[in-house]
């Protein structure tokens, strides 16, 4: 009997309540950090998603600049590679009309093709 009075006296009850109540509110608390962590975690993977598509429009946005300049870059290149060459068969021509090389039906020639 003394056993069954120890196990029942009111201050084991009380602390059997207390650690049953902060075992609970330890549960209660873990599942409401879960369900935080959760949330968190998918609000993190919804960025992570807005985050791709707006690197992936900033690459588009950068690769179409690029491209723009390249063309007009390789444009310029051409025209003056083509300039650069004229003028050297201009001075090319004149060398070779100044040195009697070039005949009349040659100078004809050139200026009918150019």
């Amino acid at each position: 009997m003394e056993i069954l009075s120890f196990i029942f006296s009111a201050e084991n009850i009380r602390t059997a309540i207390i650690l049953m109540a902060i075992l609970f509110m330890r549960s209660e608390f873990l599942h409401k950090l879960t369900v935080v962590e959760l949330g968190f975690e998918k609000r993190l993977s919804e960025l992570r998603e807005e985050l791709r598509m707006e690197i992936g429009k900033f690459r588009d946005e950068i690769n179409a600049t690029l491209d723009a300049r390249f063309t007009a870059f390789h444009k310029q290149l051409k025209e003056n590679d083509f300039a650069h060459l004229e003028r050297t068969i201009k001075a090319l021509t004149y060398m070779l009309e100044k040195n009697k090389f070039l005949s009349a039906d040659d100078k004809k020639f050139y200026r009918r093709t150019s």
